[in-house]
Parts: structure tokens; sequence; C-alpha cells
């Protein structure tokens, strides 16, 4: 499934808040996954918002994440939403 042009303007926004955080921006796909089935209700979706910054093995039982990683991702989604209320 493509992304929406709203889907498009959320990756936007979440890339400016990785560059104003100093982080790197987030690599986005369409994977047709579980986010479909909001998508399709109209609801934005991002995947990979969640705390796997670093980590590998993913969607297998050998998955991993790196704790580090989880405060930098949640600045990086609090500053997208506050993008976004601010809209």
């Amino acid at each position: 499934m493509m992304p929406s042009s709203r889907t498009e303007g959320m990756i936007e926004l979440m890339k400016e808040a990785a560059a104003a955080l100093g982080q790197v921006p987030p690599t986005f796909a369409s994977t047709g996954e579980a986010q479909t089935l909001t998508t399709w209700e109209g609801c934005l979706c991002l995947s990979w918002t969640a705390v796997v910054l670093w980590g590998g093995g993913y969607h297998s039982n050998k998955e991993y994440l790196v704790l580090s990683s989880i405060e930098q991702r949640f600045q990086l989604i609090l500053k997208t939403i506050t993008a976004i209320a601010g809209r």
C-alpha cells in the first residue's frame, strides 16, 4: 500500500523533528502490515515509531533492541506529535 499525501506529510514532520533533535532521520517503507487496517479507515499511521531505533532480528524470536535507544525515539515521537498539534 502506498502512503497517502497525509502520511507523506507526517513523514516529513518526523524527518524535520529528527533533524531538529540532531538525530538520524528514520527510514520509511510501505510494509502492508497492521497499519493497513488503520489507513483504510482514514487514520494516519507510522509503523516503526516504537522503541526500535537500534536493534536487530526484527519480527523473529531473536528480535532485540538497544535500551539506550528508547529515550531518543520517545523524544522524536514527542516532537513529531507536538508539531502535528501545532498545525
